[in-house]
């Protein structure tokens, strides 16, 4: 009997302990000249769990990732016309210092195809009449 209660005590203060240990991560995603990148896609990878998050930025170019363990995480930040970065980032014990990328101009290509096809226009076959 004392063993399922302290077995019950310990299940509710792990809980309560991990969800303390948990931290959250948040920072900003701006360009190179300082403009925010909104709905940028940041991604966390990695972890004693091996697991992934995904939240995009918002019109700020800020994020925030709750609930985050103890680890070593890689942060992968893309959006469509820039260049990907992947950060290292280490959560321990100490409060989480804001996280600040800045994204590069990826290369542009464009490429552009046109073609202008003229209608084939066939003559008009005579026909033969017949006079009866």
């Amino acid at each position: 009997m004392k063993a399922r209660i302290f077995l019950a005590v310990w299940f509710l203060f792990s809980g309560a302990l991990h969800a303390q240990s948990a931290k959250t991560l948040s920072g900003t995603v701006s360009d190179s000249s300082g403009l925010p990148v909104a709905w940028a896609s940041v991604l966390l990878q990695g972890g004693s769990q091996a697991m992934e998050k995904r939240v995009p930025t918002d019109a700020a170019g800020a994020f925030n990732i709750p609930a985050v363990a103890a680890g070593r995480y890689k942060v992968v930040v893309s959006s469509p016309g820039f260049e990907t970065k992947e950060v290292a980032v280490t959560v321990g014990s100490e409060p989480v210092a804001a996280l600040h990328v800045t994204l590069t101009v990826g290369a542009v290509m464009a490429q552009t195809t046109s073609s202008i096809k003229r209608p084939t226009i066939s003559p008009p076959i005579p026909r033969e009449g017949r006079m009866i």
